[in-house]
């Protein structure tokens, strides 16, 4: 095939990739089986001219600043999510018998995942590993979205990160690393209304 059959082919592939977005109404259409296809061959004829960099990345889902994307320039992943859900009791002990257990309410869910970081791959482990420990340590707590949704219905606080260096070169540069992070749930703080009482004082709710 000619280059300027290439072009004219990459220059219907875009036309078509934005006229499915307009017609679908969607905020993200690479998230539809429709978009996935278009997006996939508008990437593959973009590479064979060098242009895949310019291409909108493939958004996996994002935790703040952070976004999981998945490209042929750029690949930053998650792995092993998990999901741990609490609840929280009380122990009331009896002499001669087993203690009773008392159920108090649900307790905040615990999340964790990995994550691996490659120069090869688009990305700097050590400014990655930075970049997450800067949101443990501030205790900034944000929304995990994965594929375009609230993974839990409250935002969510790092409680610990621990880090590997998986490669090292001959120059003590870091080429390769991973991380497993853990997450909290960080309710909001309910809000307490104050009813006026009659006669005075008032009563907190």
């Amino acid at each position: 095939m000619s280059n300027i059959s290439l072009f004219s082919k990459l220059g219907s592939t875009v036309a078509n990739y934005k006229k499915n977005l307009n017609s679908q109404g969607l905020k993200n259409l690479q998230n539809t089986q429709l978009g996935d296809v278009a997006y996939s061959r508008l990437s593959n004829l973009a590479d064979k001219f060098g242009l895949g960099g310019y291409l909108p990345q493939r958004q996996l889902g994002s935790f703040g600043k952070i976004v999981f994307v998945a490209s042929s320039h750029t690949v930053r992943t998650f792995d092993a999510l998990a999901r741990n859900i609490n609840a929280r009791t009380a122990s009331h002990e009896i002499i001669g018998q087993k203690p009773i257990l008392e159920f108090l309410g649900p307790d905040a869910d615990d999340i964790t995942f990995t994550m691996n970081f490659n120069k090869l791959l688009g990305v700097d482990p050590l400014k990655e590993i930075e970049e997450v420990s800067k949101m443990c340590r501030e205790g900034q707590a944000e929304q995990l979205i994965i594929n375009g949704k609230p993974f839990s219905e409250h935002k969510l606080l790092i409680t610990s990160i621990s880090a590997a260096m998986n490669t090292i070169d001959n120059r003590g540069n870091v080429l390769s690393a991973s991380i497993n992070v853990t997450l909290k749930e960080a309710p909001d703080i309910p809000k307490v209304v104050i009813i006026p009482k009659e006669g005075g004082g008032t009563n907190a709710n």
